[in-house]
């Protein structure tokens, strides 16, 4: 389990990576886009995402307020 505060403009990473997981986050607060595999999906407070996390991924806020999300990473599934 993890959480993240990301301030306007901020990401969880420089450059999207991988590594051998399933992974599930959910917005607490604010606005996430969740770029996974090459797609971005816009999410807001209460909304989730559960993702192969061997696709590349990061977290970024493109929005003008602080976001606050909680992410949950657990051994691959078959």
């Amino acid at each position: 389990m993890l959480q993240a505060h990301l301030a306007p403009g901020d990401a969880s990473s420089a450059e999207p990576w991988a590594h051998p997981s399933t992974e599930c986050a959910i917005v607490i607060t604010g606005e996430v886009v969740a770029e996974i595999g090459g797609e971005s999906y816009t999410l807001t407070a209460g909304e989730s995402v559960t993702f192969d996390s061997r696709l590349a991924h990061l977290y970024r806020n493109a929005s003008d307020q602080r976001a606050h999300l909680i992410i949950a990473v657990t051994p691959p599934t078959p």
